[in-house]
């Protein structure tokens, strides 16, 4: 039989289970998903109109911001360089000049 302490350390490693290392894998799986599905997304833009400087930004985004996304779950970056990070991929895509 176990002790009450025994339940007790079960109990706060799956809590810590839960809190941390659940939601990386949430987190990081849900990356995958995005870059997976926009990639899929972009090969078929890019077979019917070639290699073009939009598709290199759709490219771009699809491939930065799910890594934008884990860095910030990580709390592998200070908020301060995070929302830099995040506001040069929204000036990326709302600056982009629209006649060519």
């Amino acid at each position: 039989m176990t002790s009450p302490s025994g339940n007790n350390e079960i109990g706060l490693l799956f809590s810590k289970f839960l809190t941390e290392y659940f939601f990386s894998i949430v987190i990081v799986a849900f990356a995958a998903l995005i870059i997976w599905r926009g990639l899929n997304i972009m090969s078929g833009q890019i077979s019917q109109k070639g290699l073009g400087r939009y598709n290199m930004q759709g490219l771009g985004i699809f491939i930065l911001a799910p890594i934008i996304m884990i860095l910030g779950a990580h709390k592998s970056l200070g908020p301060e360089v995070l929302s830099a990070l995040i506001g040069s991929l929204v000036g990326y895509v709302f600056g982009a000049n629209q006649k060519e």
